[in-house]
């Protein structure tokens, strides 16, 4: 489904042996593939180009919808107050990552400067930590063995 650099390719949704469809039903579980496309179409993540499907993003970022904001934002906040809680309940050796960079004698004009690298260097290391993590997911990588069911993984965000 990736180009020989590595990109997404444009799918149709049902033509050739690497439609959008077949892609669904591999990583998606029970999604129907239509509805699949019809809430990337709805979110932004991907658009129609000549009876093809896009990818524009690589990560789902909401982009409108008040009620999916703050939906997010309570998932968000509990796995932050769940790491904080962790790293207070046990011994230095079981913590979570948790860490902060922030400084408080910014001058004004340069925070956009700093808001767009800062936004390139964790859309870089996130991808990152999804390629590691990904390959140990069994949805993803069915030939991944073990007991249990867990979930891991990292949040970053930008706050001034």
């Amino acid at each position: 489904y990736q180009d020989k650099k590595g990109n997404p390719k444009e799918l149709y949704f049902e033509k050739g042996d690497f439609s959008f469809s077949s892609l669904v039903k591999a990583y998606s579980g029970d999604m129907p593939p239509r509805a699949m496309l019809d809430e990337m179409l709805r979110t932004g993540v991907a658009r129609m180009n000549n009876d093809k499907i896009k990818l524009v993003t690589n990560g789902y970022i909401v982009q409108k919808g008040e009620a999916e904001k703050i939906s997010i934002m309570g998932t968000d906040v509990s796995e932050l107050i769940s790491t904080i809680n962790n790293n207070i309940m046990n011994d230095p050796a079981k913590a979570f990552f948790q860490r902060k960079v922030s400084y408080d004698n910014i001058p004004e004009y340069v925070l956009p400067a700093v808001k767009k690298n800062i936004e390139k260097m964790s859309e870089d290391f996130i991808e990152s930590v999804n390629a590691v993590i990904s390959n140990y997911d069994r949805d993803i990588n069915p030939n991944v063995k073990g007991e249990g069911r867990k979930k891991a993984g990292l949040s970053i965000f930008y706050f001034e």
